[in-house]
């Protein structure tokens, strides 16, 4: 079966394959990743930044760690012990970087390992990219993306963006890469969006009942030039 691998834009992403498949201790599952901050850090081998490039933001209207060089938040990083304003907003202090560095910089070191050893075996992957709400990620974009991770080793991986666009279709293929509609109905509810779109995305790489499932995936044309086995198109 498709091993799914969020690569964020928000939480979304993470917190539907974990719906659907369980806990998968993602990278990118929970912080929220800006296009060129996703890029910088699949340039930068998924290095955690030092603790010099942190600072405390604001991000959906609460206190949030973003690394000032990438414009990542860390949303659901340095948030204990809770603290909270007089409105009842989460607070977080400057000193919680400090306090909270080493254990954040030990997470992320591993959730990084755990990534490139994932990406360069030979398991199918199905990295998933959440296009800013209104707008299916740009072509350029997806392009980026997939030569920065050929360039960590990835193998035997397709490349998805799910975005929430009436500009495409609710299934769609641009050049080597899928693009999914998943509908944002009932993302004032439950923040995940609409879990039936999702289920029509994982679907489609697992069948409803989560088996393997024969599909027609755009060309992978990267796969040929090396020894990976060059998928059906």
């Amino acid at each position: 079966m498709a091993k799914f691998i969020s690569l964020g834009e928000n939480c979304i992403v993470g917190a539907q394959i974990e719906r659907r498949f369980g806990a998968s201790g993602g990278y990118f599952n929970y912080i929220i990743t800006p296009s060129d901050g996703l890029l910088m850090m699949l340039a930068g081998d998924l290095t955690p930044p030092a603790k010099t490039s942190l600072s405390v933001g604001v991000w959906d209207t609460v206190d949030s760690v973003i690394d000032l060089s990438t414009g990542i938040y860390y949303h659901h990083e340095f948030e204990f012990p809770l603290k909270k304003y007089s409105d009842g907003r989460r607070q977080i202090p400057f000193s919680y970087i400090e306090e909270g560095y080493e254990s954040y910089q030990q997470k992320y070191n591993y959730l990084a390992e755990r990534f490139l050893t994932l990406m360069r075996s030979e398991e199918h992957k199905v990295l998933v990219r959440r296009a800013i709400s209104g707008e299916p990620a740009d072509l350029e974009l997806m392009k980026n993306i997939d030569q920065l991770l050929r360039d960590l080793g990835g193998r035997n991986y397709d490349l998805v963006c799910a975005h929430d666009s009436d500009l495409l279709p609710l299934r769609s293929t641009l050049g080597d890469f899928s693009y999914f509609r998943v509908e944002d109905e009932d993302h004032a509810i439950t923040w995940r969006m609409n879990d039936a779109s999702w289920d029509r995305l994982f679907d489609y790489y697992v069948g409803p009942t989560d088996s393997p499932k024969d599909f027609t995936r755009p060309k992978r044309l990267h796969q040929a030039e090396n020894d990976m086995e060059t998928p059906a198109v």
